[in-house]
Order: structure tokens, then sequence, then C-alpha cells
């Protein structure tokens, strides 16, 4: 179980590091979606499955906000549904496509690198 978990942070540390690079994201998402859903089929996991419930829907939800950047409504829309249905059957009730883009957007912008403001007269 101890490894679960510690795949589960590395998959999410990596997630975080890709954020900031627009080129990367998008495949380690889906990257990320797979190896999830690999882990959690393992059955001395199933104890932590709504862990990683949760991290396969907020990658979800991630990738349907890249796929919706893009311009690509479809992919959006069915990454969004996928997301909402794995929320929902955490027991969320607040598991809208608003909600659940307000929550990722706020816990992504914890992680952007912004650029430096310089003092004036520096």
């Amino acid at each position: 179980m101890l490894s679960g978990l510690n795949d589960l942070q590395s998959l999410y540390f990596i997630a975080i590091i890709n954020a900031n690079d627009k080129k990367l994201e998008a495949k380690s998402l889906l990257n990320e979606i797979g190896v999830l859903k690999d882990i959690e089929r393992k059955s001395d996991l199933q104890e932590i499955k709504p862990a990683f419930d949760f991290y396969i829907g907020r990658a979800y939800v991630y990738a349907a906000l890249i796929e919706k950047e893009a311009h690509n409504t479809e992919q959006a829309s069915q990454y969004m549904k996928s997301g909402q249905t794995l929320f929902q059957s955490l027991g969320w009730t607040g598991y809208t496509e608003e909600a659940l883009r307000s929550i990722v957007t706020r816990e992504l912008d914890k992680w952007k690198v912004r650029p430096q403001m310089r003092e004036s007269g520096k």
C-alpha cells in the first residue's frame, strides 16, 4: 500500500512541474491518468482506491481545461464528464463543471511559476 501512495505522490509532483510547461502538461496528464488507473487495479490497493479516484478525477478535469483552451470542445467535454463521474462516485455533491473547474484552477494557480516583478528604480 505504501508503494501505491508513493506512486501517487510522485505523479502529483510531476503534474505540478508540468503545469508550468504547456507542451508537456497535456501529454503528462494523459500518461498520469493511465498510470493511476493501472496502479488502482492492483487488488492490494483497494483501501486507498478513493485517493486514486480523486487524483484521476482531478487529472481529467485538468485535461478538460487544457483541451478547452485548445478549442477541442468535444474532447474537453469527454474529459470533464469522466472527472464528474469520478467525483460523483466519491460522494461529492458539488461536481458541476463550474465547481470542478474552479477547484482545479485554484490549485494549479498555487503552483504556476509567475515572473518576478522588478522593483522600480533598480
